[in-house]
């Protein structure tokens, strides 16, 4: 994982060269986005006036096209050129910068807790652990044991020798005749006896001192678990405070000493903890798999083969988006609201049939799907002379029996006057270097370095938004461009997806398999710790018999004071040892 491997680098030339398609479908998305923000901006969908007051019109296009939009953002989300794009971007984060170091300093410091488990583990358990040093003690006790042991024998002998003399001469003696190396004999035997058993039972009592509580420890080792390391901490002098402490109890309880029942082999990075940079305590398992690869797998794994050979501008969903764009206008959809017909100022126009007829007038000149404005002012020419206008909106003086019909037909021609000349819309474009407005319909290719250009990107590889006021006819032209800025963003998207599902997919999946999935995959499944369980199991099963072994040469020269040598409900008898 050092950034001069040729593991980081074969992945950056990876990752640079197919920098193309997070272009490619960031630009896509966002041109999907910036029309998206403008159908739902309230500003465009119930226009006002430069005052405020609703000009009692509503947008149509913006609901129909809010319909379409979000199948056709769908279809770029679900498609393999998103999840390419996903799967480098992810694989970025994850190889690259703050994560990359984060990922080395744990593989780093992975064993640290276990080492400093052993070393707490090694000065707890002190001289015990040592190689040789109660082979040597059992050594010393072999030559000097056996030598002491052999002088109490002779000196035993001694004396029994001398009780045997005392009574032997005593069967010589004739009644009324004592002789005076009777009584003698039996005072040295009663008096070296006495100073024997002295030096007996002191020499016993002080080696019962000794091997007992050693014996006893050994017996504390064979029942440890986290309840007991916890008890024995203090006189130990061992830290089992914080995530540390819960650690070391878990790595006993599951790895050094685990229940003779338990058949599993725990995993040791499930247990290992570590502590990530906002403070969290989670495990090395869980902080290198479920944040690592875990995440990275995800993004491979959605990323789909089968495309069906369609591309993705010419999908249902995208197509559905770019007719609609093409065939209705936004100004032939900003049609009369609902209110407008229980208005006070316009119900006069209603009552005449011939001016109700036309309540539903977009604001269009011209008819299409809706009556244009045209037909409705050579409907209003009826109820008077008509009047000149910059736009095709035009009262009438009235004239004739009619003139509140006329004069409610009048105010509902302001209300599209004002439509066509307020500038209370918002039209959304990309900005350039320059800070203007750009778009899409100047974007164009080059063949030859295939390279995009007046792509209205920034120097930084992101694109940033612009919002201007703008009229209706510059709104429902933007609008109407979306429809080619859509299409060429989406082919855009078509033109280098099979290179990147090539690079990505193949040589950038084998890259991350090769150097970090499989190597950590192997080292979650193979760094168990049921090795510690053997390891201790032959560490007690190594040192508890020498403790014996030395509580045996106690028996032995403390003369067999009693039939059992160990203390607690584990006692062994050694009588025979001591007979």
């Amino acid at each position: 994982l050092s950034p001069d491997s040729d593991f980081i680098r074969d992945l950056k030339g990876v990752i640079d060269n197919t920098q193309d398609i997070s272009q490619a479908v960031y630009l896509a998305s966002q041109t999907k986005s910036l029309l998206y923000d403008m159908m739902t901006l309230p500003a465009n969908q119930i226009p006002t006036d430069s005052g405020g007051d609703s000009l009692l019109h509503e947008c149509k296009l913006c609901s129909e096209l809010s319909s379409v939009l979000g199948p056709a953002i769908a279809a770029l989300d679900g498609s393999v050129a998103t999840a390419l794009k996903r799967a480098r971007e992810e694989v970025n984060t994850q190889l690259s910068g703050s994560k990359l170091q984060e990922l080395q300093a744990n593989f780093e410091t992975m064993s640290a807790p276990v080492d400093q488990f052993k070393v707490s583990l090694k000065s707890f358990l002190g001289p015990l652990i040592e190689e040789d040093l109660l082979d040597t003690v059992k050594a010393q006790m072999d030559t000097a044991g056996r030598g002491g042991a052999a002088s109490f024998a002779i000196l035993a002998l001694l004396l029994t020798a001398c009780g045997l003399l005392t009574v032997f001469c005593w069967c010589c003696t004739t009644p009324g005749n004592p002789k005076a190396r009777v009584h003698r004999c039996a005072c040295c035997t009663w008096c070296c006896g006495c100073w024997y058993l002295f030096l007996a039972f002191l020499v016993g009592g002080l080696l019962n001192l000794v091997v007992v509580p050693l014996s006893s420890f050994c017996l504390i080792l064979e029942d440890l678990d986290g309840e007991i390391l916890q008890d024995i901490s203090a006189a130990a002098n061992l830290n089992l405070t914080g995530a540390v402490g819960n650690m070391a109890i878990s790595l006993v309880e599951n790895c050094l000493n685990p229940p003779p029942n338990a058949d599993v082999n725990p995993v040791l990075l499930d247990i290992i903890t570590t502590t990530n940079s906002d403070g969290t305590t989670v495990s090395m398992n869980e902080a290198i798999v479920g944040t690592v690869t875990s995440q990275i797998t995800k993004q491979f794994d959605a990323i789909s083969l089968d495309t069906g050979g369609l591309a993705l501008a010419d999908t249902e969903e995208l197509q559905m988006l770019i007719g609609t764009l093409r065939n209705l206008s936004m100004d032939e959809m900003m049609l009369p609201a609902e209110s407008l017909a229980s208005n006070s100022d316009y119900t006069a126009m209603l009552a005449e049939e011939r001016l109700r007829n036309y309540l539903i007038t977009s604001t269009s000149c011209t008819d299409g799907t809706f009556y244009g404005i045209d037909s409705f002012v050579a409907n209003l020419s009826n109820y008077g002379t008509l009047e000149t206008h910059s736009s095709c909106a035009k009262k009438v003086t009235c004239s004739g029996t009619q003139q509140n019909a006329c004069d409610a037909a009048n105010r509902f021609i302001d209300l599209k006057q004002k439509l066509l000349s307020v500038e209370t819309f918002k039209c959304k474009y990309f900005k350039d270097a320059l800070g203007q407005k750009c778009d899409l319909l100047s974007m164009t290719y080059d063949a030859n370095t295939g390279t995009y250009a007046n792509d209205c990107f920034l120097a930084d590889g992101t694109l940033e938004k612009l919002e201007e006021f703008c009229t209706l006819q510059e709104f429902t032209s933007v609008v109407t461009s979306f429809a080619t800025q859509i299409d060429l963003a989406m082919g855009r998207v078509d033109r280098v997806t099979p290179a990147a599902l090539q690079k990505i997919n193949v040589q950038l999946k084998s890259l991350v398999n090769q150097y970090l999935l499989v190597p950590i995959g192997r080292i979650v499944d193979g760094v168990t710790c049921d090795f510690m369980a053997k390891q201790y199991g032959n560490f007690g099963r190594h040192v508890l018999p020498r403790c014996l072994g030395l509580y045996s040469h106690c028996c032995i020269l403390c003369s067999c004071r009693g039939t059992h040598c160990l203390p607690g409900d584990r006692d062994v008898p050694y009588l025979a040892l001591c007979s």
